[in-house]
């Protein structure tokens, strides 16, 4: 797999994880503080179940971390992960700062993370 496809694959995994409102509640709250799932479970009508799911969903994309402390897991917003989706979106947010005579310099360059490093 190229990287260019690596990467359009992590982002459709992403805008997946993000498209569903509960998900983004979640990352919502968890950009002011990290929280158990009971915790979160407490601030939605879902059941437990269902808010391990929303959260394993988010953790398998990478947009949130967890951290075992005893017997419980703790969950943290990775704002690492978000950077390729952000730069997709602020690329077509800002459709004058693309060349569209020599695009296929700015793909090129996107494979090669000339982009993604600034």
């Amino acid at each position: 797999m190229s990287p260019r496809e690596k990467r359009e694959d992590h982002l459709s995994i992403i805008f997946f994880a993000i498209s569903d409102p509960t998900r983004r509640r979640i990352l919502e709250l968890l950009l002011e503080t990290d929280l158990y799932p009971n915790e979160i479970h407490a601030i939605f009508k879902f059941s437990l179940p269902t808010i391990s799911n929303h959260l394993r969903v988010l953790f398998d994309c990478g947009l949130v971390t967890r951290k075992r402390e005893s017997q419980k897991v703790k969950y943290s917003i990775n704002l690492i992960n978000f950077k390729d989706a952000q730069l997709w979106l602020e690329t077509f947010g800002q459709t004058d700062l693309i060349d569209y005579d020599n695009v296929e310099y700015f793909l090129e360059a996107l494979d090669k993370g000339a982009i993604l490093n600034k």
